[in-house]
């Protein structure tokens, strides 16, 4: 409820906060001379009016109230007091006397203990002190908004810059697997291998979950899963002996609905197994995967062999889908609820991703905010 209060944009909210702000005022300025001088009715009366004048003051300033160029709003408000002086003396000396004669006697007489020169300054000094501490608190909330709703907006604009960035590496990776599979099918078919059919069967079936599912935001993980065994078995039919797999899932069925993510990602890690691993290795190869999820963790392992003289360099890593734009994917969508850990030996490549589920609330949020003006 308080987070509402404070945050919300909705009309309700934003109401409550301004009117609870000006009940503050009212009551800061009301009852402490009130009670002091004995005069607490006319205290409130007085700054019933007064009010008036503060809330006209404080939203004539939020106009003024500059992204650029301070010192012109500067320059605005020190005019604006003088005003608020002038008009608040001449009330006290023409209107009000008229409006609370009674209770203005009572004042007069403790006036008159002092000269003429020093009721003024006590008046301005009093008039200039109420105007700083209703406008100065205003203002620094307002200017704090702005700064909030400016970070934001950057936020905004980079996220969709990822995402944008995000959209456009998965359609590049159409493509890249579209032009492989066919190289494949293409060898198969000049062997007028037996296995054509199936692999047609199997390469459509990843076509169509890349056209269907890589516009989605979230997927879960059995759907995510399924691709990548079609996957790996469309390849194993490919290399045949000269490569062993295994693959180790201990994710109870329990726990599969919590588990999901970005469309695609986990593909990634098993797609470049292959590509450093068998695709370019002359020798006998494995890949292992093992998947888990313990203590709300989700684990994601996959390891491959690889030549002695092999290594994977950085530039090679952030080319397609590389390490790099693993990293924005899984950062735009899990912030900092992940690990991703990259080993690269002499005679295997290893990575290691590790999501926590505990603190779901930080995750796929981009919450707006808002504060009083």
């Amino acid at each position: 409820m308080l987070e509402k209060f404070i945050f919300s944009n909705d009309i309700k909210h934003r109401l409550s906060r301004h009117l609870t702000y000006w009940i503050i005022m009212f009551i800061f300025f009301s009852l402490p001379m009130g009670i002091i001088l004995e005069q607490l009715p006319f205290y409130i009366k007085r700054n019933l009016i007064y009010i008036i004048f503060d809330i006209l003051i404080v939203y004539t300033l939020f106009r003024y109230i500059p992204k650029k160029k301070p010192f012109k709003f500067i320059l605005i408000y020190f005019e604006i007091l003088l005003i608020n002086l002038l008009i608040k003396e001449l009330f006290n000396r023409f209107i009000e006397p008229d409006l609370f004669s009674s209770d203005i006697e009572k004042i007069n007489a403790l006036n008159a203990q002092h000269s003429f020169l020093v009721v003024l300054v006590n008046d301005l000094y009093y008039a200039t002190s109420h105007y700083f501490i209703v406008t100065l608190p205003a203002i620094s909330i307002k200017l704090f908004k702005n700064w909030d709703f400016a970070q934001l907006n950057v936020k905004d604009l980079e996220k969709q810059s990822l995402e944008h960035k995000i959209h456009s590496l998965r359609n590049q990776l159409h493509p890249h697997f579209l032009f492989n599979t066919l190289n494949n099918l293409y060898s198969l078919a000049i062997d007028k291998s037996e296995k054509v059919p199936e692999v047609i069967i199997k390469i459509s079936s990843i076509l169509r979950y890349m056209l269907k599912e890589h516009n989605k935001k979230i997927v879960n993980l059995t759907e995510e899963l399924e691709i990548i065994y079609t996957y790996i078995e469309l390849e194993q039919l490919r290399y045949g002996d000269i490569l062993s797999i295994e693959i180790k899932n201990e994710v109870k069925d329990i726990d599969i609905s919590t588990i999901k993510g970005p469309p695609l990602v986990l593909f990634t890690f098993v797609e470049n197994a292959f590509k450093h691993g068998p695709g370019k290795s002359f020798n006998k190869s494995w890949i292992k995967i093992n998947i888990k999820f313990e203590l709300g963790i989700f684990h994601f392992i996959v390891e491959n062999s690889k030549e002695e003289d092999n290594f994977i360099s950085k530039k090679e890593n952030n080319t397609g889908l590389g390490l790099l734009n693993i990293k924005s994917t899984l950062y735009l969508f899990f912030q900092d609820q992940f690990h991703l850990d990259i080993s690269d030996n002499l005679d295997s490549y290893k990575s290691i991703l590790k999501i926590n589920y505990n603190n779901e609330n930080k995750m796929f949020n981009s919450r707006r905010r808002a504060f009083i003006h």
